[in-house]
Order: structure tokens, then sequence, then C-alpha cells
């Protein structure tokens, strides 16, 4: 079969928290991004407590994906790959929200499962760390839930969704600004005691892989990188201690002087602590000191999986 060798496909992550777009030439079985763009619209927000996505969330969803829609249309793409995660799983008026953005921009978001969640950030997230050899866990922590994907480069040996996700847990347990201490006690003992449902993985791995916002977030913290940049964040480490360090400066400030820390995505400064703790809980239960970062994810694994069936 004969492919031609630049196509321009877009994938769009629609999450619980944000709606993420990747622009990308694929040429030799290679994803080459050329654009990326993130949009903070928690669509869902109340999702946890309700089951139910408000209509103020979907109609700020619906104009992300439109000027998300203009832009693949600007770079003429032949394929939009769009997939929803755990707000749409979670939401018992998710059909809504699909025909509104069926009617409205002539799309269809494929609401993945945990599983196809889990896989294809996995296969997104190693898309360009073929070097990694050894045992690999990697965590992505999203706005709903968090996944747990055990493997190695070549293949996937466990997988596991839970339902602990930044904007989840900090609707449920913070109620004060700054969070206080029974608040981020209350998180971490939550995440531990769901943390013991991986009691069958192989605990002993080479590598944690962290994806997601949070992770990058933390990164860029660190880095106190103004503007974000990909380049500097894909790649980067963050040791346990690291991590310690950014969970003390978070709980420590009120959410308007989160927002003023260089890194720190605004409208992500009120989740980014449940989040942290995630990372930080996560990194205990298995022993490792560092975390490599992702800035590859389920858009990227979307990609992932259009070349599989191209190249099949």
């Amino acid at each position: 079969m004969i492919l031609s060798n630049h196509k321009k496909i877009a994938a769009i992550d629609v999450g619980t928290n944000t709606v993420l777009l990747l622009v990308a030439e694929i040429s030799d079985a290679t994803i080459h991004p050329l654009y990326q763009q993130e949009q903070i619209v928690r669509l869902g927000e109340g999702v946890d407590k309700t089951q139910r996505i408000k209509p103020e969330a979907m109609q700020r969803t619906l104009h992300a994906l439109k000027e998300y829609v203009k832009i693949t249309r600007d770079f003429h793409v032949e394929s939009i790959l769009i997939a929803g995660t755990s707000a749409l799983r979670d939401a018992r008026n998710r059909q809504e929200f699909l025909q509104l953005v069926h009617q409205e921009l002539g799309i269809s978001i494929r609401v993945l499962s945990g599983k196809e969640e889990a896989e294809l950030t996995y296969w997104g997230a190693l898309s360009n760390k073929q070097h990694l050899q050894g045992k690999i866990m990697l965590i992505d922590i999203g706005g709903g839930s968090t996944e747990f994907v055990s493997g190695n480069i070549n293949q996937i040996d466990h997988f596991l969704s839970l339902d602990i996700g930044s904007v989840r847990l900090t609707e449920r347990f913070i109620h004060h600004d700054p969070a206080a201490e029974e608040e981020i006690k209350s998180i971490s003992n939550i995440i531990t005691t769901q943390l013991k449902q991986l009691k069958y993985f192989n605990q002993k791995h080479d590598y944690l892989v962290g994806v997601a916002g949070t992770v990058t977030t933390l990164a860029a913290i660190q880095q106190k990188l103004e503007p974000y940049l990909p380049e500097k964040v894909d790649g980067s480490r963050l040791k346990l201690d690291d991590v310690k360090q950014l969970v003390d400066l978070l709980k420590g400030k009120t959410l308007e002087e989160r927002k003023l820390l260089p890194g720190l995505n605004p409208n992500r400064a009120d989740v980014i602590l449940a989040g942290a703790l995630i990372l930080l809980e996560s990194m205990k239960y298995f022993e490792l000191d560092e975390i490599l970062v992702s800035d590859r994810g389920l858009r990227f694994g979307l990609i992932w999986e259009y070349l599989k069936t191209l190249y099949s």
C-alpha cells in the first residue's frame, strides 16, 4: 500500500478539567507536533456530586471546541480525532452534550472506557520515549480519575482507573482557603485507600512516567516557566523531595497567591493541590524517588492508534 508521506491530523482530548488540541503531521509512522493548545473549561464541574454536566459547562466546552475546529480547518487537516474521558463517562446527561456538539460542529465525540483511556494515554506518552528499557509505570492524573498503567515499551501488562482526580477531590474535600490541614489529611487518606487497589501490580518498576496537567504544571512551577514550553517540560524529571516541597508551597498559599506562581495557569490554581497530593502519595506507594514527565498523552495516543490502523 502506498501512503501519502505527510498527513495532517488533529486530536482533541475532552477531559474533566481541560480540552486539549494537537495538530500534527505524520510521516514515516512518526508524530510531529505542529500546534498545541490547552483550554481549562471544567466540563466536569459538579459531576462528582450530581452525575450531570451543567449547561454552562457544556457551553464553555462547546466554545473551546468551536475554536479548535476553526484552527484545524486553517491547518487543512485530513481527520479530526476527538475523545472524551471521565466526566463524560460519569455524566447521566452526556448524550445531551454529545448531541449538542454534533449538531453545532458536525463532529462525534468518542467516549472512552477507563481501559481505552489508559492504553491510549500510555502509548501517547511513550511515543517519543522508545529509549526506556525496563518496567514502566505510567500515572495519568486527570480531573475526574487517575489511570495507572504498567508495562514496558512493547506491551501493557496491567491497568487500573481510580476515581481520584484533581477536580473530584477538590470539590469533595476543600472548603477553606487556604485548605485546612484536616482537608489535606482527608484527601491523602482517600488517595492511600484507593491506591491499595494497586496491590496486584508488580511494585518494582524502573521508571515512573507522569502525564497530564497536574504533573506538567508541577514541572513548570519547578522550572518557573513563563510561558509554558512543552519542550522544556517533556523529558524533565521531578524528585520525590521536589514534589514534597511543591505540596508544601501550594498548601501554604491562598487561591489568589497560587494564581501568581510562575508556571501555574491561574485557571488550574484551585485544583493543583489535590493533583499534587495524588502524585506525592503515588510516588510514595511505588517507592520511586523520581518521575519522568511527559507532555504527551491521550491526544498523541489517538494519533498513535490512527497510525496503527493506517500502517497495518
